[in-house]
């Protein structure tokens, strides 16, 4: 037989003229007499994916690379068994890891950007292009993709919303504009004007929000306070306006002369004003008018709750709340379980407004301290927005209208939370999460378990956690009272904490920030990249009593 080399090289050959089955018995001659031969067994995978046959390729690609892990030709050559057989998130996954090996390498670069231009996540396809084209300024493939992303960038999303603002609308500062997609969900309305103000300071910046008709929002009264110090236009749902219809996609960030266009996803814009944040604690707070502050007396005189009284709101998403939102009911619980909370917090002589909609399940009669205000006949809008505000804290399970004790600045027990990189919980709050019941393992799992296993800890939605054989558990009645009882302990200063739990928490959400920015996946959403953890980076802490009574959760 001829040296191997020399086969290896005919066998190419034979490939680059088209003679695959040529190609294949050559190669396959040398790995019969050298089995181990590592450039022979690449490219016999190199060829099944010629052939389209992109199972035997990965199978033979996983052998390969589990015999030489850190090679970045074998992994390039995964990356693209997985991207032409269908499977783009796992061709990503293995893309990012050839960068932790080569940052430099303009091909995974450029198939990077390819790629999530593709599924219209323009952001991250700038970014990899951009850095493709500082690395080989000259890369064709790159510069094309560059110039076809700037024209589609500017043409249907940055342009039509650069062009809907007016120079006089402002008060001469420097722009930032910002489509505000979707006002008839409480918690977008809420939360993206405040992050904005979070990350760009309204008394230097002109931020302007570009938004459907004010009439089309969920709550007027909220609509009022998230656009306040700031401007709005509306837009009359021009359908053309393809910037105005990204809800979710994350396009990125442009300057414009003395504008800056922001065309993010929520979750960046969480991630960027959580970077900003001091102390776990945001910049800006939400403030009502002597109007709406007279307004809210009224609705307390009303619904029978005195001037100077202790107030807890409580929201709990329940199964009647926006039914239509398919995959999110596991973000749903049993106003039944809050029930003792409830009657505590009654002996402790605070007023409990209950937060919601007339859709959701009634409490049962349980005094004149708890006013369940979507049944109350003096209920309007601003029920929600005043009594947050005057709350001494807030219970709350993940929902839109959970946002309002964020953005007053108000202390919250986070019931029936889910552990995941983008929960929002600031220092000042307690949380308590959801079991994580495993079917493989027939236990719940403990957080760092769930950590560990990133297609858990990055799932949000009911067909995710199927995916994974999880099944999310309420918290109990105990729990949620013993989470309560000790808020309104920590509230009266009487409360005596266990220092160590706070230490094991935050160094568990150390490390989970940590394994973030090492993440090669696109997990959230399908496009999503974050390489964060917030409740690391907000200093939030789990409720004590809570892991008294599951041990387990830190373990």
């Amino acid at each position: 037989m001829q040296d191997d080399t020399q086969d290896l090289t005919l066998a190419m050959k034979c490939a680059e003229n088209g003679d695959i089955k040529k190609a294949k018995e050559i190669c396959d001659g040398i790995l019969a007499e050298l089995p181990k031969n590592l450039e022979a067994r690449h490219f016999q995978a190199y060829l099944f994916i010629l052939m389209g046959e992109f199972e035997t390729a990965i199978s033979k690609l996983l052998h390969i690379v589990g015999d030489c892990p850190n090679n970045p030709d074998i992994i390039s050559t995964l990356a693209a068994a997985y991207i032409k057989g269908g499977d783009q998130k796992k061709g990503i996954s293995f893309l990012r890891r050839i960068l932790q090996l080569k940052p430099d390498d303009v091909e995974a670069l450029t198939d990077l950007a390819t790629i999530h231009a593709e599924v219209g996540h323009l952001k991250a396809a700038i970014g990899y292009c951009t850095r493709a084209l500082e690395v080989s300024p000259d890369h064709a493939r790159a510069s094309q993709l560059n110039k076809a992303l700037d024209e589609h960038l500017f043409k249907l999303h940055v342009d039509p919303i650069n062009q809907f603002v007016n120079d006089d609308i402002g008060r001469g500062k420097p722009k930032v504009i910002v489509p505000l997609r979707l006002i008839g969900r409480i918690g977008h309305l809420i939360i993206e004007p405040f992050l904005l103000k979070c990350i760009y300071d309204p008394a230097e910046y002109d931020i302007i929000f570009v938004t459907p008709p004010r009439g089309l929002a969920i709550s007027q009264p909220v609509f009022d306070i998230s656009l306040r110090d700031l401007f709005f236009v509306e837009d009359p749902h021009d359908p053309q306006m393809a910037a105005y219809n990204q809800h979710g996609k994350s396009i990125g960030t442009y300057q414009l002369d003395d504008r800056t266009i922001v065309l993010e996803s929520v979750a960046d814009l969480m991630v960027q004003a959580v970077e900003k944040a001091r102390d776990g604690q945001f910049s800006y707070r939400a403030v009502l008018t002597e109007a709406e502050l007279a307004e809210g007396m009224a609705l307390r005189s009303a619904m029978g709750i005195p001037v100077d009284a202790k107030i807890v709101t409580l929201y709990v998403r329940d199964s009647g709340f926006f039914p239509s939102l398919e995959g999110h009911g596991v973000r749903d619980s049993s106003i039944a379980n809050y029930i003792p909370a409830i009657k505590h917090l009654v002996d402790k002589d605070y007023y409990v407004v209950r937060l919601g909609d007339n859709k959701m399940t009634p409490l049962p009669d349980l005094g004149q301290h708890v006013i369940d205000a979507p049944f109350h006949p003096a209920y309007t809008q601003l029920v929600e927005p005043y009594f947050v505000s005057q709350s001494d804290f807030m219970i709350k399970t993940t929902s839109g209208p959970e946002a309002l004790s964020l953005i007053f600045g108000i202390p919250s027990v986070y019931v029936n939370a889910m552990f995941t990189p983008i929960f929002l919980i600031s220092k000042d709050d307690l949380a308590i999460f959801k079991s994580y019941y495993s079917h493989r393992y027939e236990r719940n799992l403990s957080l760092r378990e769930i950590a560990y296993d990133k297609e858990i800890l990055f799932s949000c939605t009911s067909d995710s956690f199927v995916r994974e054989q999880i099944e999310l558990h309420e918290n109990t009645q105990e729990d949620i009272l013993n989470v309560t009882m000790e808020m309104t302990d920590r509230m009266d200063g009487t409360y005596n904490p266990t220092p160590s739990i706070d230490e094991r928490f935050r160094k568990l959400c150390q490390q989970i920030n940590k394994d973030c920015s090492l993440d090669t996946s696109d997990r959230i959403y399908g496009q999503l990249e974050i390489y964060s953890f917030l409740p690391y980076l907000m200093k939030g802490q789990v409720s004590h009593e809570y892991y008294k009574s599951h041990p387990e959760l830190l373990s």
